[in-house]
């Protein structure tokens, strides 16, 4: 989420015809310095905000050399809480500010001139810019004192630049054959202080009034509602919003366009949902879900939705996926709509994800904010927990939330394993400069499956109680983890006090051992000797076993055994240093909730293995789907032999659930990819075998009463096409050649008239017919590439392109990817497809060699570079492709460094070394099991 480019302050006079510099130095990327905190002796109150956006949104409308520019006027009311301070520091970013119009003045008492306090004028001695923090100081001739009031008013001027940047950026959209733009704001975390100086950090909340002078046919949002609307001439149109409640300067939202609307209701609160308006009607499905959310989340916290309205507006492009703005919530367009004859199950449920988490925002994050960006875990972590509950409690299925808590779960600790890769949920420093690796998955992952547990072992009644009083004393302010637990033990204290009574610690203890360490434990089960008694201890679990540093690390550890009514769980706690005796349990953590791995011995592993084999309902998915995530993660460490969960997913020719699947697949992926230079048939016979009965049932039937089938139809098919598996390339090349029929000349795809396949096909069936077809499919598709306009549909043509075999094709791809990019595509994503291909060593070659155009072309997108170069780098496996690597490092060591690579192609190296380690190591036991199980599939049911 967190992008760090450029900046520049520039002071300069307000009427001088050249700009006047205060420094000479000018940082190309923000360092740590960026995350530098302000002095807390002054507070913001109060912010009035006026701007006139020169946004040329259509052909026609020009404004010269101020296209894309901001015009700002802002006046900040503030108060000292200090005893005395000589120097103002605001945030500022990219922003020309204009010398002579700095006023600040000091508000004296109670003292009124017409009905107004009077004010009198504080001289400005010395203003400089620093660049590298962001921030612009201003020296005053007498100190702010503690108690006074004061103002500070300035003009300036701002860009808009591209959605990778943020702040006030633009985006375009296709209206029939014109381009037109619209401006939307992305705020978090950094990036208020390119459209305004300001207090740009989450403690400093204020009330902000906001005006905006817009081209006229353009209509504006923010965070509360229009208070005025009316014509200053006829280009211009002025638009008053009422004040927002106190809230962070993240928060802060402006969306300026010519979309249109649809609207619906909610007790007193208007809903209404932007978009294109050849996408609106696929908003159905969200304006029917949002009033559903905001209920659950108002009934569930006993809290109302604290504004009189709520806008959602889809923009087509956003540098995260979505924003939850406090009262107007900004989405990828794509991730927003939902049309039943283009998208299939899994897109439906992640419009309902997206939502349910930014609403849950509404409380967790913008009514209660976290103090600094070190406890953003608080707000994520929260919303994303939430979101499950919510979708859990809206769409009536428990068994989706077990998904979606695994899902999670497995999601998070694929990271936290690696620790070059991880760190912890929180620092306990201050944080003068802040932390870098704020937003991952780890701070959303990771942050809900801890909260999880903490449910678990207070009990669900207890946790909501505790998050209510929470929410209720902190309500328009800031919080830290510390005020957390507070609220949430009181309650502990009143309602369960004997969750923690037989134990020697704490809440807040057992909450440190989770949050302030990185990684996770591996718990350990072992037999006593001549015993039915088991014995379970703990050590830090890691994938890159060359690293010491961190193996000391314990947990206290819930484990959660099924009481004797089976509705509920028991709590038996592991501390750091100890064992623990256990009954004759089979399966531990039966539910799959807490955030460990588990390692049985191997007799029991072979007890497990024969429960697949012959009863695996007995076991709910998501356990099923954890116990053989956490047997394949042994085995690749050499705790396990791989036997044990290569003979375990031979039960999934008899399985119809979604989870074990993925885990499966998700395993098999990484291991083809390892080994792919020896070409071993007889593993990707193993992988066909196993999916073959799936695809049977999946495809055979077009509705089924399987949750889930439309996702699993999906994910069997388009893995076996690519796996080679004839009778689905055989299915997938007659749908493509229909297509080809009935969707000729200008058609586009997303046409339901002429695409008759299924949504849940689309990807699979290009993908393909690319790849074992001919030109003259590549040709037909690259073209509804170039006129498809619905951002799903060319995705999925996007892969399909991108699955071609041909090296002329795929050059040229290669090269319009990285030479020409689209203000509309999102490279990153474009990227990622090309993991699938078929050519993957092709591919890494041609990033590595073409590495420097490639820099050249996207130097101001170091994010993006670090995509390109994760790519070449993350499935390299050979000594042979470790001195390339070497080799490149050394030949492209100033470009790294300018943007900040050069540590992380250190930290990779690790992981290539991993690489090698495991296909030196396991290569030949992986061998001989497939080999074993071609001579025997015939006698395996």
């Amino acid at each position: 989420m967190l992008l760090l480019l450029y900046l520049f302050v520039v002071i300069m006079p307000e009427r001088p015809t050249k700009a006047v510099e205060t420094t000479t130095a000018k940082a190309k990327f923000t360092s740590h310095a960026a995350l530098r905190r302000l002095p807390s002796g002054l507070i913001p109150n109060w912010y009035n905000i006026s701007i006139q956006v020169y946004l040329p949104y259509r052909p026609g409308i020009d404004f010269g050399q101020q296209n894309f520019t901001v015009g700002g006027e802002v006046t900040i009311y503030f108060t000292c809480i200090a005893s005395s301070m000589s120097l103002l520091q605001l945030h500022a970013k990219e922003i020309v500010i204009f010398n002579d119009s700095i006023i600040i003045e000091e508000e004296l008492g109670s003292v009124f001139l017409d009905g107004k306090p009077r004010r009198e004028r504080i001289d400005v001695t010395a203003t400089r810019g620093i660049f590298e923090s962001d921030m612009v100081e201003l020296k005053v001739a007498r100190p702010f004192l503690r108690g006074s009031n004061y103002t500070i008013h300035l003009k300036y001027k701002a860009k808009m630049l591209s959605y990778m940047h943020a702040g006030l950026y633009v985006s375009a959209y296709q209206n029939g054959n014109e381009t037109r733009y619209i401006a939307a704001t992305q705020m978090q975390p950094l990036d208020a202080r390119r459209l305004l100086p300001c207090f740009d950090e989450p403690r400093f909340k204020a009330k902000f009034a906001i005006t905006v002078t817009h081209p006229s046919g353009t209509n504006v949002v923010s965070n509360n509602q229009a208070k005025r609307i009316a014509k200053n001439s006829d280009a211009w149109t002025v638009t008053e919003f009422e004040p927002t409640p106190r809230m962070s300067t993240y928060l802060l939202a402006i969306v300026i366009s010519d979309f249109p609307y649809r609207e619906t209701k909610f007790e007193n609160v208007t809903i209404r949902i932007w978009a294109e308006s050849s996408k609106l009607n696929d908003t159905t499905h969200a304006l029917t879900i949002i009033p559903m959310y905001l209920e659950y989340f108002q009934n569930y916290f006993n809290i109302p939705y604290p504004l009189p309205k709520l806008d959602i507006f889809a923009v087509p492009m956003l540098r995260v996926i979505a924003m939850e703005n406090w009262g107007l919530i900004i989405c990828r367009q794509k991730i927003l709509v939902y049309n039943e004859h283009l998208l299939g199950e899994r897109d439906k449920q992640s419009v309902t994800d997206v939502l349910s988490h930014e609403l849950a925002h509404m409380w967790f994050g913008d009514l209660v904010t976290m103090e600094w960006w070190n406890d953003l875990w608080l707000n994520e972590g929260f919303a994303t927990l939430m979101s499950f509950k919510a979708s859990c409690a809206v769409e009536n299925s428990t068994s989706r939330n077990r998904q979606l808590f695994f899902e999670n779960s497995a999601r998070a600790m694929r990271q936290d394993q690696f620790v070059r890769e991880t760190h912890p949920l929180s620092s306990r420093l201050d944080s003068k400069r802040g932390e870098l690796y704020m937003f991952s998955r780890i701070t959303y992952s990771k942050a809900a499956a801890v909260l999880q547990m903490v449910e678990e072992a207070v009990g669900e009644d207890v946790f909501r109680d505790g998050l209510r009083r929470f929410l209720n004393r902190y309500a328009y302010g800031n919080a830290n983890r510390d005020d957390l637990l507070n609220s949430l033990n009181e309650v502990v204290e009143i309602e369960r006090r004997e969750a923690f009574s037989n134990v020697n610690f704490s809440l807040f203890e057992f909450m440190d051992s989770w949050v302030y360490q990185l990684g996770f434990p591996l718990v350990e089960l072992e037999r006593e000797t001549g015993s039915s008694k088991i014995y379970a201890k703990q050590r830090f679990f890691k994938m890159d076993q060359l690293t010491t540093d961190f193996d000391h690390y314990r947990w206290k550890i819930p484990i959660f055994t099924k009481n004797s009514s089976h509705e509920t769980s028991d709590v038996i706690w592991l501390e750091e240093n100890s064992t623990v005796p256990l009954n004759n349990f089979l399966i531990l953590d039966f539910d799959a909730k807490g955030y460990y791995r588990i390692n049985y011995d191997l007799d029991n592993w072979n007890r497990i293995t024969n429960l697949f084999i012959t009863n695996h309902q007995l076991i709910p998915p998501a356990s099923r789907a954890r116990i053989l995530d956490d047997a394949f993660m042994l085995a690749k460490i050499g705790e396990l032999p791989f036997r044990i969960p290569l003979r375990m997913c031979e039960y999934l020719r008899r399985e119809d659930a979604y989870m074990p699947f993925l885990v499966f697949s998700t395993h098999f992926d990484s291991t083809k990819m390892l080994l792919r230079k020896m070409n071993i048939k007889s593993l990707e016979n193993y992988f066909i075998s196993i999916l073959e009965p799936a695809y049977s049932t999946f495809t055979t039937m077009e509705n089924s009463n399987i949750e889930m089938h439309s996702t699993m139809r999906e994910f069997i098919t388009y893995r076996l096409c690519m796996w080679g598996y004839p009778p689905c390339i055989s299915e997938a090349k007659r749908k493509f050649q229909q297509l080809r029929n009935d969707c000729d000349a200008d058609k586009k795809l997303s046409d339901h008239r002429c695409n008759s396949i299924s949504p849940d096909l689309r990807t699979s069936v290009y993908s393909t017919a690319i790849r074992f077809g001919d030109y003259e499919d590549y040709v037909f598709l690259e073209h509804k590439y170039t006129i498809e306009d619905y951002h799903t549909e060319r995705d999925r043509i996007y892969t399909g392109l991108a699955a071609t075999t041909n090296k002329t094709t795929m050059f040229s791809m290669l090269n319009k990817l990285f030479k020409h990019q689209n203000e509309d595509s999102d490279i990153r994503q474009m990227i990622l497809e090309w993991t699938r291909s078929s050519m993957i060593d092709t591919i890494m070659n041609y990033m590595r060699e073409n590495f420097g155009s490639i820099y050249t072309s996207l130097k101001s997108f170091p994010q993006i570079l670090k995509h390109v170069v994760t790519f070449f780098i993350r499935f390299a496996s050979t000594d042979e492709e470790l001195m390339l690597i070497e080799k490149f490092e050394k030949d492209y060591s100033a470009e790294l460094w300018s943007v900040r690579l050069t540590k992380y192609i250190a930290d990779q190296k690790w992981n290539i070394q991993q690489n090698i380690h495991f296909v030196k190591t396991y290569s030949g036991e992986l061998i001989k099991y497939f080999d074993e199980y071609e001579r025997n599939k015939a006698f395996i049911p």
